[in-house]
């Protein structure tokens, strides 16, 4: 008969695979090599986490399983678990990690701020979520949050555990802004296989009706949203601008749209990209205060018979505005339509809801 008793590790294992899952464990400090070893391990299993820290590291582990036994036992209502026999010394504290000297101090939360304010995203929010172990040996979890993204650092204060936690949100971020501009780079390289030039001064691009291009990629004029919520895409345009901002922009567009509706002048004998460069013009004044502007888009049906072209405005605003219109070729009354319809949709978005 075996009396061997069961260690956390073991129990916790059993426990987690009768449902059909395993325990993760890391070892997050590895303080081995001093005249003092400690270790610290971090388990986390069914959306919990728990850290354990001790002079080896099975003590680490063992301490990390029992005391995530504990947390699920709380969570659950069970009975309190028995303490685990230790009849070694405590562990002391951890000392902070060392920074070598041909490694330059980085401060990571100035430079997450900085990325933050040229990217357009909030300043990110730091929230200490853990606060485990002895006095003596204190282990510190703490959250970097911008909107919905998350990173955690843990580490022996919460200096450290904070400028860990800044420090993954950097790196993540960065990773982001930079697959941003290499798909910038795969769109102009798309235009520019199709005589498109993305750069281009001119009033309108064409697009040729014997090329395909895919216009899942046409975002080389958008502005980074990194982190920014679909149920705020509504708002944002309301929220990042100031009171006089918006009123002088909504004057404009309204003064705007008046304006050519109401214009009796006989236009016969303006041609039509005269006519949308005036209006493109006009309009980019009026909405230059948001610091955003317009590109027109011309493309042609796919029917060989007709000459119906599809006109479309997108706006370079957070989020991306477009507006689109079908109608006969070169017809400024439908060119006219189009920035009537983008001029109603952004003023309806600098209004407060």
């Amino acid at each position: 008969m075996n009396n061997k008793i069961k260690t956390p590790v073991s129990i916790l294992q059993e426990m987690m695979v009768k449902n059909g899952t395993v325990p993760h464990y890391e070892l997050i400090y590895d303080g081995g090599g001093t005249h003092e070893n400690t270790f610290t391990y971090q388990v986390s299993c069914q959306g919990l986490v728990a850290i354990g820290t001790g002079r080896c590291k099975k003590d680490a582990k063992h301490l990390a399983a029992n005391n995530m036994l504990e947390r699920i036992a709380a969570e659950n209502n069970y009975p309190a678990l028995p303490p685990i026999p230790d009849d070694k010394s405590p562990a002391k504290l951890i000392p902070p990690p060392r920074i070598l000297s041909d490694e330059p101090f980085v401060n990571a939360i100035g430079e997450l701020q900085d990325m933050c304010a040229e990217v357009g995203l909030p300043d990110p929010i730091y929230e200490t979520v853990g606060d485990q172990g002895p006095a003596h040996a204190k282990i510190f979890t703490i959250h970097c949050k911008i909107f919905t993204l998350i990173e955690e650092g843990t580490q022996t204060t919460k200096k450290h555990a904070k400028h860990l936690a800044a420090r993954k949100m950097y790196d993540r971020v960065k990773n982001m802004v930079e697959n941003t501009v290499n798909i910038q780079k795969i769109v102009k390289a798309e235009l520019e296989e199709h005589n498109v030039d993305p750069d281009s001064n001119n009033e309108i691009v064409p697009v040729n009706n014997d090329d395909f291009i895919d216009f899942s990629k046409l975002s080389f004029y958008s502005k980074s949203s990194l982190g920014l919520k679909l149920s705020e895409f509504h708002t944002t345009l309301f929220t990042s601008n100031d009171d006089i901002t918006r009123e002088t922009v909504i004057s404009e567009l309204t003064q705007f749209s008046e304006y050519y509706l109401n214009d009796e002048t006989d236009n016969d004998d303006t041609d039509f990209y005269s006519y949308l460069k005036e209006l493109k013009n006009v309009f980019n004044d009026a909405i230059s205060p948001l610091n955003i502007s317009a590109v027109v888009y011309s493309f042609p049906t796919r029917c060989e018979t007709s000459t119906d072209c599809i006109i479309t405005i997108v706006l370079n605003s957070v989020p991306e505005l477009v507006e689109c219109v079908v109608g006969k070729s070169e017809d400024k009354k439908l060119l006219l339509s189009l920035f009537v319809r983008i001029t109603k949709t952004l003023t309806l978005l600098l209004i407060k809801c």
